[in-house]
């Protein structure tokens, strides 16, 4: 995660967006943890890249489900800058089936003018097992391979042939503008 957010991080201040804070949300942890939370750093709920790391660090990945549903209504729900645009990751341990949250799910998100980008703990692939590509994510138009990561630009041509991941969560995040990123690539790419 410290690696992803660094990429966010510089990927943002290139194009010459400053200023970021950030916020961590965790949910399904043991007891207590299995409702969403803030996790704080330097005793604030939205910090910079260096300090967010800290919070980061705390969270875990033992824990007994939680509600993903919940976790995204409660980081959409947190207060911000005015004018700023809200953008919430999603990363969860299993693949997502539940279908009965999606619908007030996407009114919330496009009401509330939030981007989703989830981090999918499957393996993204194409339809033609021939077609052996490295596939590090998706959006509502192209798919990210490691050539088309390189310029920023998805390749569009891909993504009728993307074998999309039957979850709620990743629709979710391309209907509300957001992308669909492979966790195991990503953590095997960036080591």
């Amino acid at each position: 995660l410290p690696t992803i957010l660094s990429l966010v991080e510089s990927s943002m201040q290139e194009v010459g967006v400053r200023g970021n804070q950030y916020a961590v949300v965790g949910y399904g942890g043991p007891g207590e943890l299995l409702e969403p939370i803030t996790y704080t750093a330097a005793s604030s709920v939205f910090t910079d890249h260096d300090t967010v790391l800290q919070a980061l660090g705390r969270l875990s990945t033992t824990g007994s489900g939680g509600d993903i549903y919940e976790a995204i209504t409660f980081a959409a729900r947190l207060t911000t800058r005015a004018a700023v645009a809200k953008v919430v990751v999603a990363i969860t341990c299993d693949r997502i089936t539940d279908r009965s949250f999606y619908g007030d799910a996407i009114v919330m998100l496009k009401e509330g003018i939030i981007r989703l980008h989830y981090l999918n703990p499957a393996q993204l692939m194409l339809k033609n097992k021939k077609n052996v590509r490295t596939i590090y994510g998706f959006d509502k138009n192209s798919v990210y391979t490691a050539k088309s990561m390189k310029n920023r630009a998805g390749d569009s041509t891909l993504r009728s042939q993307l074998k999309v991941p039957k979850d709620y969560l990743s629709t979710l995040a391309t209907e509300s503008g957001g992308s669909v990123f492979s966790q195991a690539v990503l953590s095997r790419s960036f080591r």
